[in-house]
């Protein structure tokens, strides 16, 4: 009988626990990485602190009661005992921890390049946490109704009619006053309860089978929707609200988070070219809470309506930028600007047509200057204008899996080592605006907007921050003496083990950057 089974369930419960608070443990506040030399690199985003272990898997977080480690308070180091990692908890624990990071690499002394796997692997965990408490709670609800079964009269669990019951005193136990023959009567209740507990087992193990089938179906045939179902769970989780604001019959799309009107000026970031408001995403993560941060589609991007070439060069988009900024009456009080690649070009250039608007900038590898050094991405595109191939081929434009793993090459100092599936799902959600992309792309190298940034950096009042890759090779880092040369007060920050897409290999280091410089413009001003 189920009754009797009580116990191995009870044990059940308790290994459900055990993975529970083992997966809260290392998936909550520690991140585990693989270094070059062989040594595990280990960097807790909760705390700050790091730690070097050679030779096995050193966990550390903030101190908590997780069964099979063994806590040491001088430093916090936490290392799981060889018989718990032996163990099947500790098993599942450590491939998972394997699986998720050990195609990742980092360079010593530099914990901002964990960043990234630090999110990706706390999001995972929190989803294996999610699962891990829906089998628990499934588990805990089955246990309960089995005891109210066992305390409930027999007759009740089959439905009939009961005669008069009497409750003694002594012990408040019932006791049922009946004629029947209670062998048969036993019987009769235990095949009962077998088959309203195989009932409930069916059916809870419906409901949560129909996330874990809906789960696979997207990653093998619509792995695209996937990733857009975890940058919606991702902007959750960081209170990013998506809205939108309208200037005339004009929409333009946009996340945010905080109100305006604290201690620092409110942040506009504007992203890059064939990138939505997401890809800010882990730079936020890293922003004060408390700070009131806007992060918008660009002109055709995303959500933000698509018009015509006007609108696509870049004093169309700086001019579209201005609409928003009102639309959404950020001008009431001057802002700080952040623009990157594509998205710096218009920031540079919003900030000369529009200088009230700014209380300071930062451009982090921007588009639109005269480069003193030729990087690898302008070769590429030199030779595809010599082979009149230059539309039909452009790198930062992929249609194929193969395109897309040269252009994450070329824009990633470290690329990531994403598996298949998620690749297919990136080229899925960018394949249906790849003609948008190339006539965006022709008119932001055409002669109009080419060197827009250029043309107005002597007319740049604002205080002046410029952040850059030393190993971009989409826009050379030689850029940011070009601005420094016009702007000598501006203040240059170069970052090592970054390429281009610095919101993405350093978001650590850039959020603290843009917020150092914010504060120290903020205590100038008062």
């Amino acid at each position: 009988m189920i009754l009797a089974r009580l116990p191995a369930l009870l044990s059940l419960m308790q290994l459900t626990h055990l993975l529970h608070l083992s997966a809260a443990a290392c998936c909550y506040a520690i991140t585990v990485m693989p270094h070059t030399c062989g040594a595990a690199v280990i960097y807790s985003p909760l705390t700050g602190r790091r730690c070097q272990i050679f030779e096995n898997i050193s966990l550390e977080f903030d101190p908590v009661s997780v069964p099979g480690f063994t806590s040491q308070p001088s430093h916090w180091v936490i290392q799981p005992e060889s018989a718990w990692l032996s163990s099947l908890p500790g098993f599942i624990v450590k491939r998972t921890i394997t699986a998720l990071c050990g195609p990742v690499t980092a360079s010593a002394g530099s914990p901002e390049d964990l960043d990234q796997s630090a999110i990706r692997l706390q999001s995972v965990g929190r989803f294996l946490i999610n699962c891990l408490d829906l089998f628990l709670l499934w588990i805990l609800c089955l246990i309960t109704k089995l005891r109210r079964w066992r305390r409930e009269p027999r007759a009740n669990i089959l439905g009939k009619s009961q005669p008069e019951e009497t409750v003694a005193p002594s012990c408040g136990a019932l006791f049922l006053n009946s004629n029947r023959d209670p062998g048969g009567a036993e019987q009769t209740s235990a095949a009962a309860m077998e088959l309203s507990v195989a009932k409930t087992v069916m059916l809870t193990g419906g409901v949560l089978l129909v996330p874990v089938l809906a789960f696979v179906t997207s990653l093998l045939f619509w792995p695209g929707v996937l990733l857009k179902a975890y940058n919606w769970y991702w902007r959750r989780r960081l209170g990013m609200v998506v809205r939108c604001s309208h200037s005339g019959s004009y929409r333009f799309c946009y996340s945010s988070r905080g109100t305006p009107g604290g201690a620092t000026p409110s942040l506009l970031l504007l992203h890059g070219f064939s990138a939505t408001k997401d890809m800010w995403l882990p730079v936020v993560n890293y922003l004060p809470k408390n700070q009131h941060v806007v992060c918008v589609d660009m002109p055709g991007h995303e959500g933000t309506s698509r018009t015509g070439a006007e609108d696509y060069s870049i004093q169309g988009q700086a001019s579209r930028i201005h609409q928003f900024v009102q639309s959404i009456s950020l001008d009431k009080t001057p802002f700080h600007l952040v623009g990157t690649s594509m998205g710096g070009n218009v920031a540079g250039v919003y900030a000369a047509s529009y200088p009230s608007d700014l209380c300071s900038l930062t451009l982090v590898c921007p588009a639109g200057l005269v480069y003193p050094t030729e990087s690898e991405f302008i070769s590429r595109l030199k030779k595809l204008e010599e082979n009149n191939e230059r539309e039909e081929s452009i790198p930062l434009i992929p249609s194929t899996l193969k395109e897309l793993d040269a252009m994450l090459k070329l824009c990633c100092h470290n690329p990531p080592n994403l598996p298949r599936q998620v690749l297919r799902g990136l080229l899925a959600n960018r394949i249906p605006n790849n003609d948008f992309y190339k006539e965006v792309f022709m008119e932001i190298v055409g002669e109009k907007s080419r060197h827009s940034l250029q043309e107005h950096l002597h007319l740049i009042t604002a205080p002046l921050q410029v952040i850059w890759g030393k190993h971009d090779q989409v826009l050379d880092v030689s850029g940011a003496a070009v601005i420094q040369k016009v702007l000598p007060r501006c203040q240059v920050d170069l970052l090592d083990d970054s390429g281009h897409s610095v919101a993405l290999e350093r978001p650590r280091k850039l959020a603290k950057l843009m917020m150092d410089f914010v504060h120290s413009e903020a205590k100038k001003h008062a």
